[in-house]
């Protein structure tokens, strides 16, 4: 290219071939020159950093320039980012529950957010005011602008059709209260709701997809259907995004497809699935996908990994993968898009944005003179030709000059539009530069939560400024107007990550610490990659359920009475669960602190887990121990090497309940005794021998007490008479002082002095036949043994010919975080160990592991229980082994369970008046309310279930337990994270100041 600059010098520049794109059309014989164009390849390939917003980011669009990035996150704001500064522009609380998606407006002025508190709102970006708000009777999970025309929207409710929107201003101005406004609405009609739904580039067409895998093409004009087909898998679709002649299509077969528009349009209604342009898959790890997008010259798609942290890109024309970007591992990818003009893509995996782009290579290369290193002293002369293709001082010819004059003189130095920013369809003329919002002229500024009590105000600016050493002055952020992406460098310009927002990074430990007033008003739901099957969908179906009110009626004629007691003023109708969430029949999601009580371990419908009773059932679902069978025999074997040495022997039962009945007569029977020790406060089942080894009012019923049963001192630190801040085998403590000293607990010797007390009074002089025990007690309000107490006991026990029971229905399989057995903490062997809850991960299984001489005590009669060791529970069992072994839960509950802990403390230490004891280790937590500061007076029942009525409003399930009912019980599935232990505790502590008047 030869190009005429000052002078008579000529530059010659050359580049590398442009890729080829439909809408940059460069008329013949003009240089192809283009403004903000990379060259050769035109996707990202590095890590350009992450915008940690100040709460969960669930979804991202960039407005139509690309200068703006909206995100919508957990707590139901949206966040703005100058993407230039790489700094918040505008803060709009837009909704009360998590934002689902977000659509720009052509000139970038509006922006559409929708959200499953059932509301579509249009928001004013430049003031943050609201326009329009619609309320729905569903979730609305996708929205989007109509491309040309800012008064027409596309929503798509969960459950039914697409419904096309259009705002006719009668009189006044859009957005004042005076004006007359009538909303045009309009459903796209279909025989099954829809699932995705886009506008075709020019919004001529709609395009949807449903769960039965039908895509069909409407005009947006008057409705009509004008193209359909099937997938051929009759796959779910996804999401459908659009390009400038084609549209993919995600289905949940793990298939990308790509059709062209025009073709499917010519086609009309198509029998069966047209052939598409590309297939983009991952066959060898049979990837699902979350969402894809196009580039933004249509050349490359790119797509985020349902289950990983993988991005694809592959190139359109070809279908080749030509980069895989890894994010962070084990984070799961929510949502992906393309900058409008760049080679650039925002993903959000782990609450975070993080920004991926090209590398930058400089491609421009000139003829120069070769310089070479000059001996000092020496005068050369200059040739002037070194400089110059052509010697300005040669005479040309008259053919030559002729030549030259002919050459067509380009400018360079005027900044015309890059064609990347014009509208996508290359026969339509861009939007005009005045029309467009670039950038927000004016910041709201920020109010230091330190000085703040609730979340941040927002009033007039006044900058701020780091102090020079991490440090920070109290003030404001502002953000000068900028003029066509160019800033004044005497402009404060917003930080890339202001201290502020730092501070409620995902999982940050010392954001209660440091910013008590924000966190108590950002109560962030934790992202989740999971999609439950609506339920109204499986009842219309005849699949699965009936309404609330059935059930509710159902359960009142049919139900016993024993079992109509639930939890909540306004009982939960729960139909599926995944990992540590729950979903109600409304589609709201709740944090699972309670998993089942104490019983899924690894997570709501665990694939693993799930797998393994599926292949069992093909191939045998039941037998009784009449016969052999494989599974019984290796789950028994796989159980018994988790156990200490001597404790070989394994019975299998059905629960908790049936497994403590068979410890005490084994023991009996083993020691010819009757007196069989238990602690007041514990739980051990409900069945009559087990009721009678239970100790808690409320769970007994007036019948007659079994013989031979007697109930020792609980020994409660906290309650008790004994115990202090350092009794507890566990990061939190009571507050009070004690007199323990190094290897030596005062507590524990007073409390073994009651049970010898117990023994010498209430027994026999035959001796004992044994003792129970839980490691941590669970019903009763997770009472934890003082340090040493279980190595006292045991020693007592069995010099009395006792033997003794470790009942870990709810501390075994890792929960307790630092053993595998609750026993093990105390340095204990037991010689029966009872288990049953997260022993199955919800199905009914339960086992008591003994020595071999104890089990022989029972063969002197016939003992046969017809489900105990059934084919599926075992094969059950094992997969909760082999996910606890294989996915460090153990070690999760550790690190999780302390982080928990620790921030409980926290809001204990905030609340001393309504928070008497914050106890547990690891995932077996519990929290006591109390009803005076300083005291163990148990919070009024009613009080406390004001509190938990308002964690469950804020999408967190607790349990409760305790004598007085007044401990919040949290024991989640193992599979809970940080970011879910900080939504939990964010959640309490919201709960008990607004129920409980805290100030």
């Amino acid at each position: 290219m030869n190009v005429e600059l000052l002078g008579k010098h000529r530059v010659y520049l050359y580049r590398h071939p442009p890729p080829r794109s439909p809408s940059l059309n460069v008329p013949p014989g003009r240089p192809d020159i283009r403004v903000l164009e990379t060259f050769g390849q035109t996707y990202p390939d590095e890590f350009d950093g992450s915008m940690d917003c100040i709460s969960v980011a669930l979804t991202c669009a960039f407005n139509p320039r690309g200068s703006l990035l909206a995100v919508g996150c957990n707590d139901g704001r949206v966040v703005i980012w100058d993407f230039v500064t790489r700094g918040i522009a505008r803060v709009i609380s837009a909704h009360v529950h998590p934002v689902a998606a977000l659509s720009w407006s052509r000139s970038g002025h509006k922006l559409l957010s929708t959200s499953t508190d059932n509301t579509v709102c249009i928001w004013k970006v430049l003031t943050g005011d609201c326009l329009h708000k619609l309320k729905f009777p569903w979730p609305c999970l996708q929205a989007s602008f109509h491309p040309r025309c800012e008064l027409s929207f596309l929503v798509l409710p969960m459950w039914q059709s697409a419904i096309l929107f259009k705002v006719n201003v009668i009189s006044g101005k859009e957005g004042d209260e005076n004006a007359h406004i009538k909303l045009d609405r309009r459903v796209l009609p279909s025989d099954e709701p829809h699932i995705a739904a886009s506008f075709s580039r020019k919004g001529t067409y709609a395009i949807t997809g449903d769960a039965k895998g039908h895509v069909a093409i409407y005009q947006t004009l008057d409705l009509k259907r004008v193209s359909s087909f099937r997938l051929l898998s009759g796959a779910e679709v996804r999401n459908i995004e659009v390009g400038r002649d084609c549209f993919a299509v995600n289905a949940s077969d793990r298939v990308i497809r790509v059709y062209s528009t025009d073709m499917i349009l010519s086609a009309g209604d198509i029998e069966g699935e047209p052939e598409p342009l590309q297939k983009l898959q991952d066959m060898v790890n049979k990837t699902m996908w979350k969402k894809c997008c196009f580039s933004y010259d249509d050349e490359y798609i790119c797509a985020a990994a349902a289950r990983s942290s993988s991005l694809y890109i592959w190139e359109r024309s070809i279908g080749n993968v030509v980069k895989i970007l890894q994010g962070t591992k084990g984070e799961v990818l929510l949502d992906v898009v393309w900058h409008p003009s760049r080679p650039i893509v925002a993903a959000i995996a782990a609450g975070v944005v993080s920004i991926w782009k090209q590398h930058e290579v400089q491609s421009w290369t000139s003829f120069a003179p070769e310089f070479k290193e000059l001996d000092e002293n020496v005068e050369y002369d200059e040739d002037e030709g070194d400089f110059d293709e052509m010697d300005e001082d040669k005479t040309m010819t008259v053919n030559e000059e002729k030549v030259e004059e002919a050459e067509e003189e380009i400018d360079v130095v005027t900044v015309e539009m890059s064609s990347a920013f014009a509208d996508r369809d290359p026969d339509d003329s861009p939007l005009p530069e005045e029309d467009q919002l670039l950038f927000i002229p004016q910041a709201p500024e920020i109010e230091d939560p330190e000085d703040a009590d609730g979340a941040p105000e927002w009033s007039s600016p006044s900058p701020i400024h780091p102090k020079a050493k991490g440090g920070r002055k109290k003030g404001r952020l502002k953000l000068i107007a900028c003029d066509k992406m160019k800033m004044s460098s005497s402009a404060p310009r917003l930080l890339r990550n202001p201290p502020i927002f730092r501070e409620k990074i995902l999982g940050s430990a010392t954001c209660a610490v440091q910013s008590k007033a924000y966190c108590s008003q950002a109560v962030s739901m934790p992202p989740c990659d999971f999609q439950p099957t609506p339920y109204t969908v499986l009842i219309n179906t005849c699949q699965y359920g009936r309404t609330y009110e059935e059930i509710v009626a159902l359960r009142k004629k049919h139900l016993h009475p024993i079992v109509k007691t639930l939890y909540y003023r306004r009982p939960l109708l729960i139909h599926q669960g995944h990992k540590q969430w729950l979903f109600d029949h409304e589609g709201k999601r709740y944090l699972d602190m309670f998993a089942g009580i104490v019983t899924v371990s690894v997570g709501h419908g665990h694939p693993k887990v799930q797998e393994a009773a599926e292949k069992q059932m093909r191939l045998l679902g039941h037998t009784t121990h009449i016969y052999m069978f494989p599974k019984v025999h290796e789950y028994a074997e796989k159980l018994a090497s988790k156990m200490p040495e001597g404790l070989n022997t394994v019975m299998l039962m059905n629960s908790g309940s049936e497994a403590n009945d068979m410890a005490v007569k084994m023991a009996r029977l083993f020691t010819g005794r009757l007196d069989f020790l238990s602690h007041r406060n514990g739980y051990h089942g409900m069945s009559p021998s087990a009721m009678a080894l239970t100790a808690i009012s409320t769970w007994r019923h007036a019948l007659p007490p079994a013989p031979g049963i007697h109930h020792v001192m609980n020994p409660d630190v906290f309650k008790g008479p004994w115990g202090g801040r350092a009794c507890r085998d566990s990061p939190c403590q009571v507050k009070r002082e004690c007199s323990c000293t190094e290897g030596r607990c005062q507590a524990t010797d007073q409390y073994v002095e009651q049970v010898k007390d117990t023994i010498v009074h209430s027994t026999s002089n035959a001796g004992l036949a044994g003792y129970i025990s839980e490691p941590i007690q669970g019903v009763g309000g997770t009472v934890q043994l003082p340090r040493g107490y279980l190595p006292k006991v045991y020693e007592l026990v069995r010099s009395r010919g006792g033997v003794c029971v470790s009942d870990e229905v709810q501390t075994g399989f890792g929960r307790t975080g630092s053993h595998f057995w609750g026993f093990e903490g105390q340095g204990v062997t037991p010689d029966i160990v009872t288990m049953a809850k997260g022993i199955g991960n919800g199905y009914p299984l339960a086992a008591v592991v003994t020595r071999p001489e104890i089990a022989a005590s029972i063969n002197n009669a016939l003992y046969f229980n017809t489900y105990g060791g059934n084919p599926v529970a075992c094969a059950v069992g094992e997969a909760v082994l082999d996910v606890i072994e294989e996915e460090g839960l153990q070690e999760n509950c550790r690190v999780v369970g302390t982080h928990l802990l620790e921030g409980l403390k926290r809001v204990q230490d905030e609340f001393p008046q309504w928070i008497g004891d914050v106890r547990g280790k690891g995932l077996m937590v519990g929290v006591e309310l109390i009803g005076e500061e300083g005291t163990t007076i148990p919070l009024p029942a009613e009080k406390v279930l004001d509190v938990w009525e308002r964690t469950k409003e804020l999408g967190v399930l607790f349990g409760k337990g305790g004598l007085s009912g007044n401990v919040l019980r949290l024991k989640p599935p193992m599979c809970i994270n940080k970011a879910d232990a900080d939504f939990a505790v964010d959640s309490l502590r919201r709960a008990i100041k607004e129920t409980l008047n805290a100030t």
